[in-house]
Order: structure tokens, then sequence, then C-alpha cells
């Protein structure tokens, strides 16, 4: 641009002493023609193709061309320091709202993968709770049969106990009557069957024999009957007693038993009740996770669509909006001096 201000300069003072100004503007189309070449500018080349286009014989015509084109190179440039705002503004804007729905999205998803273990868990834990229920259930369902079973034997062997002991107690009245307290057998008035009507057999019709005197009965041998029969009443009496005192515990056992078992049920079902409810609340959850996933995947693609559009917009060249700039500003200097030099020719 240096060079070029020069040769302009150079030009100026020549032309201001010989030249004619028509050679003036081939001199000045030349001149930005080198400069187009070397900015490689469509601007300043459209210039020149104006300047050649037809014979400019008139200095305002002339510079009518290079104001028209430095105001047209300050408005583009005013545009695009207008436009370079607007597509920072809103590529910024865009990368926020993309990285923001990027996080949320992830989030999301880090959450649905938490909430889906959750809820294994949840089903592990009820499905061990509904097999701990079960197992209870059947243990008082045997435990119950058991102590049926066993109730109803100890209750027949005190019946049977008891049954005995009364009878051995009849037998040993019968015994302590027929002996009586002394020994002595008590004879009761007894009608033999077969007898006639004054109660004799034919035994007692029969001739007598050498046997005389009263039946006195084994005495001694009627003491150890007694004593053997009180010592079987007495055991039946301790087999009853014995009996009815177990069943008593056993009943008291399996009431105890049977409380603690109910009562673990009781514990067991209600943590099941509360593991399902919070199992069903978060699946809620985890649907309403997948909307908000489905919501936040379609907000982060609308900003990457976004950021296309404006990356389509906002950088359409290959050249940075620096370059650009920089560019725009060496070709309005070189139009601006060329202007310079035709009002140092005028004058």
């Amino acid at each position: 641009l240096a060079k070029a201000a020069t040769a302009l300069v150079q030009l100026s003072s020549a032309m201001g002493r010989t030249g004619t100004f028509a050679s003036l503007v081939n001199t000045l189309a030349h001149t930005l023609e080198v400069k187009a070449r070397s900015l490689n500018s469509g601007t300043l080349a459209e210039a020149v193709d104006t300047l050649r286009a037809e014979p400019v014989d008139h200095f305002v015509k002339v510079r009518g061309i290079i104001k028209d084109l430095i105001s047209k190179l300050e408005a583009d440039a005013t545009d695009e320091a207008t436009q370079k705002s607007f597509c920072d503004r809103e590529t910024t804007k865009s990368i926020t709202k993309r990285d923001e729905k990027k996080s949320e999205l992830e989030g999301k998803q880090a959450d649905i993968e938490k909430s889906k273990s959750e809820i294994l868990l949840l089903e592990k834990t009820i499905s061990e709770l509904a097999e701990s229920i079960a197992s209870l259930h059947k243990a008082l369902m045997d435990m119950t049969a058991l102590r049926t079973d066993e109730k109803a034997s100890n209750e027949k062997t005190i019946a049977d106990a008891s049954a005995g002991a009364e009878a051995v107690k009849q037998a040993i009245t019968i015994l302590g009557k027929f002996y009586g307290s002394d020994g002595a057998v008590q004879l009761l008035q007894f009608v033999p069957a077969n007898s006639d009507r004054d109660g004799k057999t034919v035994s007692d019709l029969a001739p007598e024999t050498n046997f005389s005197g009263e039946y006195d009965g084994k005495k001694t041998e009627s003491k150890g009957i007694l004593g053997l029969l009180e010592i079987i009443a007495s055991d039946f009496e301790r087999t009853s007693s014995t009996t009815e005192a177990d069943e008593t515990a056993a009943a008291e056992a399996f009431e105890t038993q049977k409380t603690s078992t109910e009562a673990d049920i009781t514990q067991k079902e209600t943590l099941k009740g509360e593991q399902e409810s919070t199992k069903l609340n978060e699946e809620d959850s985890l649907v309403t996770l997948k909307d908000e996933a489905k919501d936040a995947q379609t907000l982060h693609e609308a900003a990457l669509d976004e950021l296309e559009k404006l990356k389509s917009s906002c950088v359409s060249s290959s050249e940075s909006y620096e370059e650009r700039a920089k560019k725009r500003q060496e070709e309005i200097a070189a139009l601006k001096e060329a202007m310079n030099l035709l009002e140092e020719w005028k004058n």
C-alpha cells in the first residue's frame, strides 16, 4: 500500500505538470489494478473495469465512481461489524444452550441409569421378602400341624391314663370291700344264675363233703394285689399329670413361637408393601426422567442446528473476519488515496 501510494504521488506530480486528465484516469486505473491483484480484491477490480469501460473525461464523474466505492466499502464494513457482533452474540448463546442441554441430557441419562439400578434392587428386595414371608407361613402351618398332632396325642394319653387310674381305683375299691379292712372276706348277697327259687344251685343240693367252716379268702395274697394295684393307679395318675404339664408347656411354647412368627410375617409384609410403593414411585420417576431426557435431547439437537445455521451465515468464506476487515481497510485506503490525487490534480 505504501508503494502504491508513493506511485500515485509521483504520478500526480508528473500529471500535474504535463499530462491530461484522461492520462491520469488511465494511470489511476492501472495503479488500482495492481493493488486489486495484490489484495485479490474484487471491489478494486470492479473500479478498474468501471474506469476503463468507457472514456471518462469528466472529473466529477471519476470522483463519483471512486466516492461511491468508498461509501460502499465503508457501509459493508459497518454491516459486517454489525453482523459480526450479531454472530458472536448468537453463537455464544447457542454454544451456551448447546452445552447446557448436553449437560442436562447427560445428567438425565445418569439419573435414568441410577433409577433403573434402584428399581432392580427394589425388585430383588421385594422378591427376597416374598420368599421369606412364604417360608414363614409354611413354617407356621407345619408348626401348627405338629402342635395339633401333639395336642391330640397328649389328650389321648391323658384320657387313657385317667381312665386307667379310674378303673384301677374301682378295682381297689371292690377288692377292699371284698377283703375288708382287717382282711376278712365280706360276703355279698349274691344270687347265682341257674339257681332255684331259694337261690340254691346244683352244687348246693349236692351231698356234703369233708370240707367244713367259712372260706376266708387268701388274706396274705390280697394285700400284695392291692399294693400292686395302688402302684399302677399311681403310675396312671403320674402319667396323666406329667402329660398335662407337658401339654401346658408345649402349648405355651407354641403360642410364643406362633406370636413371634406372626409378628415377623407382619413386619416383613409391611416392609414389602413399603418397598413395592417405593418401586411404583421410582417407576413413575423413571418415566418422567425418560421424558425429560427426550426433551433435553430435542433441545440439544435444536441448539446444534442453530449453530450450523449460524456457521453457514456467519462464516461465509475461508477468510476470517479480521482478515476481511483488514483487506477492506486497505481497499478503502487505496481508493481514498486515488481520491486525494484527483483532488490534488484539480487544484
